[in-house]
């Protein structure tokens, strides 16, 4: 606890150990217990003699090197390193050997004592003592401004720079001397950096050995900037400077470009302006006439430049700011940009000059000075352009000259991008409807009278009048105009038809043609094959089956037809089923239109499947394949068209379905060869052996003419062969498949039919008497099969008798068990009820009769054998 008894404070214990130090946080608790709670640890790369707290923030550090450390303990940043080998510290070893306590010490504790400085290293306030053998040396932190001189002192300016702006924003280590209020610290310090600064630039003045020019003065620029000291920089560095002119505006030229700099002495912006025309810096040149206040700038030598240079953005700024005009941009530009587009397409040049004109006229108009300024300024700017804008001739006018050459030329550069411009500006509410209306007259005039504008941007332009309401309200267009402009539409072929048709298509939507008749329009339209715009119109007048023809006929949309379908809310009313309709619609495709009618139409299925061509039809069930399962009836369709179009999948699809009528399925399948779909059928019909038989022949042809899936065939006919065995015939099946696998040579599948339970011994012996005309190579795969099937089976018998007998044995043992067990006699007889007096008859069940009572009756017992 301190003085102050309204502040208590818990301290920090530093503890080292090797090459880490621990902090920890000590608390008295309200029980008197005093803990200890972990704070942090440092891990560091040297090992510790010493560890003593120097302020609240930074703790000195002393290793096995005798070097000393300042640690800043919450960044964990070293802040500086000091040889104490001078100092020659005592160490405690004495002691620890013993020798004034007559030796009674450990060797473990001598050894440690070798290298203890418990009472040769203290520290008292911010000071560090050391004892050495023969002086004692007193090291403290210097306060604030003397860590800076000392940088100084040592011609490390940058570094002495950087920590006085660590100090000004407040990310200072181990500041001692600097006390008050946040302001009173902070003007302190910016008064010792300023006068560091003041030390930096007299010493890049004055050529300093020590001082890189090119790192110094971008480094002295950069802090005079952020001190507000422009005259320190300007006044004293600028015209100190003999060499490294050139260092000093390229910092100048990125400081302006950065915006950190706007007010430049005039005479260093003219030598920054030669600077940037001597290297060709033509945009940087641009860009910083653009950022400077005009009082910096050489009026005359930046707008000979810029007309030479062609920098048309500065250009604009000098004319606004510096003369308050806003029609020479205007009257000295767009004329430039008519030349660009006489010659042609205009170039990257033509284009930026137009597009910033564009930004430049919409700006004005809309109520926005350029380069800031006042309400009053930019009223002014606005009627000064509307002025220029509505200009009949231009002032350096020929005689044949058109009329308004100002919007004709930004209407011919680029039409829509001018247009929109003035639709910016007309949101503006303080612009009259007076300029609105003027400008838009004066635009459909240039537009109507010039021959180089087409239809599609006419009716593009009278299409965003409609559509924009800042535009619309209030302004009058002759309805002749949008006649006409629809005439051409349908007539002119300068344009394509998909622009033309778009062009119409906006007209109609932005209701801009409602004098005109929707039937009128629509004969236009079909006369032009616009179908969109039929299509439209149409759904205007709620004619769906129409929109779906318009969309039929139309080759852009033709492909996309089924979406539109399905998102239309008008399915039913469309007309699909129609035979027009849907003629085109199985044209396009028919697996679609099958998918189409199942989701939605699935009652007029019948009636269409009835119009189909074999091929259409397969098509169309296969997408309704893909939408849901098909009754017995077109399934059987299916796979029987499947036969004709598609045979390569027909056995998947017959594996995976049961609702197939065989009949048909097998005959059309026999017709067209596909002799597996025709044994899984037989198969299925119960047919085992016919489906034998198809394999079978398919095999003996595979293998005549050696092709290699013979193999995979002969798996496919073992396989039915062994599902068959209780219906096929060994004779009809097993042998003649035999037969087959001699000829193919395959030891895996003759060890498969070979060991069929079916296949006897005797069959087997059989077959190999009728071909002993053959070798023993061509014979001796049957013949060994047939010994290892006979070994097989012998040891199967042996094994079987084995249980066999094993089974009769423990029969009869269990009856010999029985009989030599014995049987408690009862006391009366179960029959007459009498007592037993001489011989008796006695079950093993227990129960007993007279001999007289049981012989005429039975040998069995009597209760147990009632029924």
């Amino acid at each position: 606890q301190v003085a102050d008894t309204s502040r208590v404070m818990d301290p920090v214990l530093a503890v080292a150990r090797n090459d880490t130090v621990y902090f920890y946080q000590i608390s008295l608790e309200r029980t008197g217990r005093v803990s200890c709670h972990g704070l942090q640890s440092v891990s560091l790369p040297y090992t510790l003699l010493s560890c003593r707290w120097l302020t609240s923030r930074t703790v000195a550090l002393v290793d096995t090197n005798e070097t000393l450390h300042l640690l800043d303990v919450r960044t964990k940043q070293e802040l500086e390193t000091l040889d104490l080998s001078i100092v020659d510290l005592v160490y405690n070893s004495a002691a620890f050997k013993g020798l004034a306590t007559g030796g009674n010490v450990s060797k473990a504790m001598a050894v440690a004592g070798q290298r203890a400085v418990y009472n040769s290293i203290h520290s008292f306030g911010n000071q560090l003592l050391l004892l050495g053998n023969k002086s004692l040396h007193v090291i403290s932190i210097r306060f604030w401004a003397e860590r800076i001189d000392s940088l100084v002192r040592e011609c490390r300016y940058e570094d002495a720079l950087k920590l006085s702006m660590d100090f000004y924003e407040e990310r200072g280590k181990a500041v001692l001397g600097l006390r008050g209020t946040r302001e009173v610290r902070q003007k302190l310090v910016k008064e010792k950096v300023i006068e560091t600064l003041e030390k930096f630039v007299d010493a890049i003045i004055d050529g300093t050995v020590y001082i890189n020019v090119q790192e110094a003065i971008p480094i002295v620029i950069d802090h005079c900037l952020e001190l507000e000291q422009t005259e320190l920089l300007f006044d004293r560095l600028w015209n100190g400077l003999n060499e490294g002119r050139a260092i000093f505006l390229e910092s100048v030229q990125t400081a302006i470009m950065e915006g950190r700099l706007t007010q430049v002495p005039p005479e260093v912006m003219q030598r920054l302006v030669s600077y940037q025309e001597v290297d060709n810096r033509w945009t940087e040149m641009e860009e910083c006439v653009q950022r400077v206040e005009v009082t910096s700038l050489d009026i005359e030598q930046v707008i000979t430049l810029c007309r030479r240079e062609r920098l048309y953005s500065a250009l604009i700024s000098v004319w606004n700011r510096v003369m308050n005009d806003f029609t020479s941009p205007l009257y000295e530009l767009i004329p430039l940009l008519a030349v660009h587009i006489s010659e042609g397409l205009p170039s990257a040049e033509g284009r930026r000059l137009g597009n910033l004109l564009l930004v430049y006229v919409a700006s004005c108009l809309g109520g926005n000075a350029p380069y800031g300024g006042t309400k009053e300024k930019a009223e002014y700017a606005r009627q000064q352009v509307v002025r220029t804008l509505c200009s009949q001739h231009s002032s350096n006018a020929s005689d044949d000259e058109t009329c308004f050459p100002y919007i004709r030329a930004l209407l011919e550069f680029d039409t829509r991008e001018f247009v929109n411009a003035l639709v910016m500006s007309f949101s503006d509410a303080t612009l009259s409807m007076q300029i609105r209306q003027r400008l838009v007259d004066i635009i459909i005039q240039v537009m109507r009278e010039g021959s180089n504008f087409k239809s599609t941007d006419v009716a593009w332009v009278l299409g965003v009048i409609a559509n924009s309401s800042s535009m619309s309200r209030g302004l009058r267009v002759d309805s002749a105009l949008y006649t006409d402009t629809v005439t051409r539409l349908v007539t002119e072929d300068a344009c394509s038809i998909q622009d033309r048709q778009q062009a119409l298509l906006q007209l109609v939507t932005s209701g801009a043609l409602q004098h005109i008749s929707h039937q009128v329009l629509l004969d236009l339209a079909k006369s032009a094959e616009f179908y969109q715009v039929c299509a439209v119109l149409h759904e205007m007048r709620g004619e769906h089956a129409e929109v779906l023809r318009c969309h039929i006929l139309d080759p852009s949309r033709r492909l996309h037809i089924f979406s539109f379908i399905e998102q239309s809310p008008h399915k039913t009313d469309m007309g699909v089923t129609l035979p027009e309709n849907l003629q085109a619609l199985l044209e396009i495709d028919c697996k679609k239109t099958g998918q189409l009618l199942v989701r939605h139409l699935p009652q007029t299925i019948p009636e269409v499947t009835s119009q189909l061509t074999d091929e259409q039809l397969f098509y169309f069930l296969e997408g309704m394949i893909e939408e849901s399962d098909l009754d017995t009836e077109y399934m059987t369709r299916y796979v029987c068209l499947m036969c004709r179009f598609d045979p390569d999948r027909v056995l998947q699809v017959v594996k995976t379905n049961d609702n197939i009528e065989l009949d048909p399925a097998i005959k059309i399948s026999q017709q067209e060869g596909l002799d597996e779909v025709t044994a899984v059928l037989l198969e299925r019909s119960g047919d085992l052996q016919g489906a034998f038989n198809v394999l079978l022949s398919r095999l003996q042809m595979a293998i005549q003419n050696g092709e290699e899936r013979a193999e995979k065939m002969t798996e496919e006919l073992v396989n039915l062969a062994q599902r068959g065995n209780t219906v096929l015939d060994s004779k009809t099946s097993w042998l003649p498949l035999l037969m087959c696998l001699l000829k193919l040579n395959s030891h895996h599948l003759l060890q498969r039919v070979l060991s069929n339970a079916d296949l006897n011994l005797v069959s087997e012996l059989h077959l190999l008497m009728q071909h002993t005309q053959g070798t023993l190579g061509e014979l001796r795969g049957l013949i060994m099969g047939l010994f290892v099937k006979c070994r097989d089976q012998r040891r199967m018998l042996e094994a079987t008798k084995r249980l066999h007998m094993s089974g009769l044995h423990g029969e009869l043992a269990a009856v010999f068990k029985i009989a030599r067990m014995g049987c408690a006699a009862p006391d009366v007889c179960k029959i007459c009820r009498g007592p037993f007096f001489d011989k008796m008859c006695l079950f093993r069940c227990g129960h007993g009769y007279h001999t007289d009572c049981i012989q005429p009756l039975s040998n069995r017992c009597i209760d147990c054998n009632k029924e």
